[in-house]
């Protein structure tokens, strides 16, 4: 047996699982199949609620033949239920090393999200027969408790939320509910090829697994339920180990102390490098991954500057520091004039340079009104004479004093009067170009685009 699905028992799993309100705006996932197709119907029945607030939204992936067909297909039900739809075709992309249905999946939920407005509920129609195999698959990959959760019944999503509120409904309700209401859906028949692994569970697996074992999918949801009970707990754990590490304090959340995480254990220390990962915007490294840069760059003793990588991804340690950034190639930039009139931002490697009034520190005021600013690259030699030294210092000690990593050190950009070094970028200022104290001045700062540290 199974329960019965309709409007009234979407409208209530809406009002007691996700308390929908009555201003939301709605977008629905729509991609004609029968279970998108269903959840649009049976939202726009729920009396409840407006259809001006519901849009579909199609993402039209050109892998087959019939795509522009099921586009047409889509426009038309939106137009028979009085829903507004918009639809995206897949633009050509390189895939680099992924496979095209995983680029068709991140290309179709980058538009997703850029739909979304403040406040915004996306639905999508994954139901209880997703969730099991989606479990079922992360299991036969070796995922931990994160994979074995499954599908999570809600979560933010860009300015809003995303909803899943047939998580909890098996497809044979689904079906019914299609049948008895007349419905009309697309049948991909790319969901019949077992070569997927999805394809390979649903048809091949899970009816020998039925057989034997009846309310299977039952049992199986219910252990996702217990392992995202498990996960969550963990997140908790992690927050609170990485919110007590003083990377918070340095306020760059792509460092972190090494003598903080290895004072606590190993397990401790592998949960909250997860979630470092997480933070930083990074796909959380597999487990071999994960050991490599413990073991390397933490528990091993190795030299002051030291790097493990991978494609798209690196892992530095610096004296008591672990840096995470993206792989970039590290270009010289040119030498330019600045322009303190200027309406464009300079950027220096993604980065924008801007100039702040400040006083007691920076370039004096009167030198800057009245001077012109060269902004160079580091070349080697350079020597700075820093406000309260008798002495100039090479610019390689005073990075090392700073504390500033080797490889980001020719990234910083150098500020001359003529051929006179003046100032290093968020660095220092130097003598006798540096404004004394309570002396107005103008300090410069390289601002991070979001997700620099992608």
């Amino acid at each position: 047996m199974h329960d019965r699905f309709d409007a009234g028992r979407l409208e209530r799993i809406l009002r007691s699982d996700f308390e929908l309100g009555q201003h939301e705006e709605i977008f629905v996932a729509f991609s004609g199949g029968l279970d998108s197709t269903t959840l649009l119907h049976a939202l726009v029945s729920i009396d409840s609620i407006d259809p001006e607030r519901i849009t579909a939204l199609h993402f039209n992936h050109a892998l087959n033949e019939q795509a522009g067909a099921w586009e047409q297909h889509c426009k038309e039900q939106c137009r028979l239920r009085g829903v507004r739809m918009e639809s995206h075709p897949m633009e050509p992309g390189d895939p680099r090393g992924r496979g095209t249905e995983a680029m068709a999946r991140e290309a179709r939920y980058e538009w997703l999200q850029a739909q979304m407005s403040m406040g915004s509920v996306l639905m999508t129609a994954h139901h209880l027969n997703d969730q099991v195999e989606t479990v079922l698959a992360n299991f036969f990959r070796g995922s931990g408790v994160r994979g074995l959760a499954g599908i999570r019944k809600s979560r933010s999503l860009a300015h809003g939320s995303l909803w899943r509120p047939l998580l909890g409904v098996v497809r044979k309700s689904i079906v019914e509910y299609a049948i008895e209401h007349g419905l009309q859906w697309i049948e991909d028949p790319m969901n019949v090829d077992c070569r997927y692994t999805r394809n390979h569970l649903r048809h091949r697996v899970l009816p020998v697994v039925r057989e034997k074992w009846r309310g299977v999918d039952g049992v199986i949801a219910r252990s996702a339920e217990n392992w995202l009970d498990a996960s969550d707990l963990l997140d908790e754990i992690a927050e609170s180990d990485l919110a007590a590490m003083r990377r918070c304090r340095e306020g760059r959340f792509n460092l972190l102390s090494i003598s903080d995480l290895t004072s606590h254990g190993r397990r401790r220390m592998t949960n909250a490098l997860r979630m470092w990962f997480v933070q930083c915007g990074f796909e959380i490294p597999h487990r071999r991954r994960l050991f490599n840069v413990i073991d390397s760059l933490i528990t091993e003793e190795r030299e002051p500057t030291c790097l493990v990588s991978w494609p798209g991804t690196e892992v530095r340690r610096y004296r008591d520091w672990l840096y995470l950034s993206a792989t970039r190639q590290r270009t010289t930039f040119s030498t330019l004039n600045w322009d303190r009139n200027a309406t464009d931002p300079v950027l220096i490697h993604d980065r924008r340079l801007v100039a702040h009034p400040a006083r007691g520190t920076g370039i004096r005021s009167s030198v800057y009104d009245n001077s012109t600013i060269i902004i160079r690259p580091r070349r080697g030699g350079e020597s700075c004479q820093v406000p309260g030294s008798l002495y100039h210092k090479k610019l390689k000690k005073i990075f090392q004093e700073k504390g500033i990593p080797p490889w980001q050190r020719n990234d910083i950009p150098l500020l001359y009067i003529g051929e006179s070094l003046a100032g290093v970028v968020g660095v220092c200022y130097c003598q006798p170009y540096a404004a004394g104290e309570n002396e107005p001045g103008v300090t410069f700062e390289l601002i991070e685009k979001e997700g620099a540290y992608k």
